[in-house]
């Protein structure tokens, strides 16, 4: 697959703002440029009290970490700038 299709929000989902409190395990997050497109998106696998365990899905940061399971403090994540992408189906 291709990285121009995995630049576009699936037709069958929204982006969302999200509080960090509030990811649980299965959620998907996105970090999105409207001026470049999705940048990054992590499948939340573990919510263990202020640390988020994820698998990364895409990363075009320039850290290829696309593959790997990280874990990210949840004061990491701005809300401000990453969505939550939700299924309409």
């Amino acid at each position: 697959m291709t990285d121009d299709v995995y630049m576009q929000v699936p037709d069958n989902a929204t982006l969302f703002q999200f509080e960090t409190d509030k990811l649980k395990s299965g959620d998907v997050i996105a970090l999105y440029r409207p001026t470049i497109g999705e940048v990054a998106r992590w499948l939340i696998s573990e919510v263990d009290g202020c640390l988020l365990r994820v698998v990364v899905l895409l990363d075009r940061s320039g850290n290829d970490w696309t593959g790997n399971y990280m874990s990210f403090a949840k004061r990491e994540i701005d809300p401000k700038k990453w969505r939550k992408l939700v299924s309409s189906t």
